[in-house]
């Protein structure tokens, strides 16, 4: 006949507890890394500016008529990193060139380098400013984060002005379809499946949404030493605004 060992009462009750807090260790630690993947994998974004956190769909429809300062303050509201905000404002300033490019303001040159033309009427103050600061430095030396922030800050007041957004600059319900436009033209330039469509007008948005490089095969020649130019410019300010941010840092904490 077998001996049974039977353990304490405490012994037993410690054990339990024991093995209850690794379980629900292991779900925690889980449901942490569910959600940071869902953060972090480019399809959740917050509900309170695109009306729900995944936007999966993929459109053809260009948003907000294509103006810049608009549709550059929506991808600052879906964007979760500091990396992930360099190459937003570096695309903003890229998709100015490639603007200009296309309205004949900039000539590009054999070397790639960039001719700055006379300003010339723009419809938007703001514009102008920037392209007086582009012309006057040849995009280098730029005050980055000056042209970023009000960048952001015209945006909001144009999208406010057609009452797109409340009065804590959240854009209202009605509007979140139209907000998520941004993110579902996005999806759709990724990965371009059609060969139908006026690519010549999407050519800016695509640069400002960092899908410059698949509209390489779709535009004509015309346009792709230009947006050639303007993809390695968007890598140069890329590298600039990492080494602004990092200045910044070694400044503060100097």
């Amino acid at each position: 006949m077998g001996i049974v060992t039977r353990l304490p009462l405490r012994q037993a009750g410690d054990s339990v507890y024991l093995r209850m807090m690794i379980v629900i260790s292991i779900l925690a630690a889980l449901l942490t890394l569910y959600a940071l993947w869902e953060r972090f994998s480019g399809n959740t974004y917050h509900g309170l500016y695109f009306g729900k956190s995944k936007i999966l769909e993929k459109g053809t429809a260009i948003p907000f008529g294509g103006n810049v300062f608009m549709n550059y303050w929506v991808v600052k509201k879906a964007q979760f990193s500091s990396k992930e905000s360099q190459k937003n404002d570096a695309n903003l300033l890229a998709a100015f060139l490639m603007k200009w490019i296309q309205e004949g303001r900039i000539g590009v040159l054999s070397d790639a380098k960039l001719n700055f033309g006379p300003e010339g009427p723009f419809d938007d103050a703001t514009e102008a400013e920037f392209y007086r600061a582009f012309a006057q430095t040849g995009g280098e030396h730029l005050n980055l984060g000056s042209i970023t922030a009000r960048a952001q800050k015209r945006g909001e007041e144009l999208l406010a002005a057609q009452g797109s957004l409340d009065k804590d600059k959240h854009p209202v319900p009605e509007q979140y379809p139209r907000m998520r436009q941004v993110i579902e033209l996005r999806n759709f330039l990724k990965d371009i499946d059609r060969a139908d469509l006026p690519w010549e007008d999407y050519l800016v948005t695509a640069v400002l949404l960092g899908c410059g490089v698949p509209m390489r095969s779709r535009v004509p020649a015309s346009l792709s030493v230009g947006l050639d130019a303007v993809i390695q410019m968007a890598a140069y300010f890329e590298e600039a605004y990492r080494n602004e941010s990092m200045s910044n840092w070694y400044q503060s904490n100097g």
